[in-house]
C-alpha cells in the first residue's frame, strides 16, 4: 500500500466513525470518511478486481450518508439497507487492506480480522437490538465499538508503507 492510500484509509475511518455534532450540523460527515476510501481504492497502484466492485456500493454510501447529512429523515427500508451495504462495504474494505499488509505485517492482518469480524457482528446485534429497545444492551454494543475502533485505528496507523508500491506509483 502506498502512504497515500494509507492516509486515505486512516482518516476515512475516522470521519466515518467519528462523530462531533453542533446541534444537528455533523463536523465530520461520514461521507466525506467514505469519499477518503474511494480516494484510497484510486490511488493504489494496482487495483484488485474486489476493490472495483466495491466502488459502487462506497459510491452508495457516500450519496446516502450526503442526503442524511443534509436532511434529516428515517425510513426503515432504506436504513437496513444502508446497514447491509455499510457491514458488507467495511468487512470486504477490511479484508482488502487485511490481505495487503498480511505479508509484511502479519500480526496487523490479523488484528484486522478480528476486528472485520468485531465489527460485523455488533453491527448486527445493534440493529436487532435497537428496534427492540434494549438500552442496556445497546450501551454495551457502543462500548464495544468503541473498543474495536480504537484496536482498528492503532492497527491502521501502524500499517508501514509499502516502499516498491511508491517507487511504482511514481513512475
Amino acid at each position: 500500500m502506498t502512504a497515500k492510500s494509507l492516509r486515505y484509509i486512516k482518516w476515512g475511518f475516522v470521519l466515518m466513525f467519528f462523530n462531533i455534532n453542533i446541534g444537528r450540523f455533523d463536523l465530520l460527515p461520514n461521507f466525506a470518511g467514505v469519499l477518503l476510501l474511494i480516494m484510497a481504492l484510486r490511488s493504489q497502484w494496482e487495483e484488485t478486481e474486489t476493490e472495483k466492485r466495491l466502488e459502487p456500493l462506497l459510491t452508495a454510501l457516500v450519496i446516502d450518508y450526503f442526503l442524511h447529512w443534509i436532511f434529516a429523515f428515517d425510513n426503515g427500508v432504506e436504513n437496513l439497507m444502508i446497514t447491509i451495504i455499510s457491514i458488507y462495504t467495511i468487512y470486504v474494505y477490511l479484508g482488502e487492506v487485511m490481505v495487503r499488509v498480511e505479508d509484511r505485517q502479519p500480526e496487523i492482518a490479523g488484528t484486522l480480522q478480528k476486528v472485520r469480524i468485531g465489527y460485523a457482528l455488533l453491527q448486527v446485534l445493534n440493529y436487532v437490538c435497537g428496534a427492540y429497545n434494549m438500552a442496556a444492551i445497546v450501551m454495551i454494543i457502543a462500548i464495544g465499538f468503541l473498543v474495536l475502533l480504537v484496536v482498528m485505528l492503532f492497527a491502521l496507523f501502524g500499517i508501514a508503507p509499502n516502499e516498491e508500491a511508491e517507487g511504482a506509483s511514481n513512475e
